[in-house]
């Protein structure tokens, strides 16, 4: 609107912005690649982005939401957009952000990606390849086997083999480009960025990393991860802590799962759900990202649960249960 927000076509589409300092975006925007936004997955091309309209261009799917029991949470949403699909999800555990995707899908002949960062560079890039190196500045690298990156206080770990591509280069643009109320006025800034590649008309592809916050390059050399990823799929995505009794799901379509020291479990409804064991007791905490349900019922081994959800201007907040 009024000639703003001009380059915002994909801020809505699961942007997911990593902060230690507080300044790692500070006035980025004109110099920003708008096609990689951190969080991001989309089309990668050099054609102009599509001007937001007043009537806005909308994700097809009403699967979005988040859960939290406080301390742990999830967010994540079913992207149905340009002729592009993925289930996205963030599992916040343990000191780590556990990000999946699956089921990207496209019929366009157009490379796709998932931006996992583009930030101000701020010192030096370290990634691991068999060894620890250090890039060169005003440089890029794509690689398969990078079992880790790092950049100014945060840590990307790859759970799955990806092809990473990483760059350390300036990047210029303009604020007029970004907000017409602006006068031209030529930007340039050093920018960091990583980003996964599907390729051209990907066929249920997925990803899944981690993103480690605060953390030092010698703590990263040493990371193992204390969760276990359950399962990434188009039904469900599911991340189990090593160090908690502790199991986060996003489940789109009913679907029965089987979990160490908990067993089967079947879910009746999509939704988000976190089953935690706290002083011996077992606690279920629910989320409906849709809006639309009043209950959920699921089944854990042989007994049978049913939760009621918050109505009215609750909608699709969190809520738990003791389960006996």
């Amino acid at each position: 609107l009024n000639g703003e927000n001009l380059k915002g076509y994909y801020v809505a589409d699961g942007a997911t912005y990593i902060m230690v300092d507080g300044n790692e975006y500070n006035n980025i925007f004109p110099v920003w690649d708008w096609r990689k936004l951190p969080g991001v997955t989309c089309y990668q091309s050099n054609s102009p982005l599509k001007v937001l309209t007043f009537e806005g261009y909308y994700n097809s799917n009403d699967f979005t939401g988040g859960l939290s029991n406080g301390l742990n949470g999830i967010t994540a949403f079913h992207l149905i957009r340009d002729s592009l699909i993925a289930k996205k999800a963030w599992f916040f555990i343990d000191n780590a952000m556990v990000c999946l995707g699956a089921d990207i899908t496209s019929d366009k002949d157009e490379d796709v990606a998932t931006t996992l960062n583009q930030c101000f560079l701020n010192g030096d890039v370290y990634y691991f390849n068999g060894s620890v190196n250090k890039m060169n500045r005003e440089s890029q690298i794509t690689n398969t086997n990078l079992k880790w990156v790092y950049h100014n206080k945060i840590g990307y770990f790859p759970l799955q083999k990806t092809q990473l591509t990483v760059s350390d280069k300036t990047q210029y643009g303009d604020w007029n480009e970004m907000a017409k109320i602006y006068p031209p006025k030529k930007q340039s800034a050093k920018i960091f960025s990583i980003d996964a590649a599907h390729g051209k008309r990907p066929q249920h592809e997925s990803y899944s990393y981690v993103i480690l916050p605060a953390i030092t390059l010698d703590h990263l050399t040493r990371y193992e991860p204390t969760f276990t990823v359950i399962e990434n799929n188009s039904t469900a995505q599911v991340v189990s802590s090593k160090n908690k009794k502790l199991d986060m799901f996003v489940i789109y379509d009913p679907v029965k799962l089987s979990i160490a020291e908990v067993g089967t479990l079947n879910f009746d409804q999509a939704g988000l759900y976190m089953l935690e064991q706290k002083d011996n007791k077992w606690f279920m905490t629910a989320a409906d990202p849709t809006h639309k349900l009043k209950i959920f019922e699921f089944k854990i081994n042989s007994k049978k649960y049913k939760m009621d959800l918050p109505q009215n201007d609750d909608l699709g907040k969190s809520v738990s249960k003791e389960l006996d």
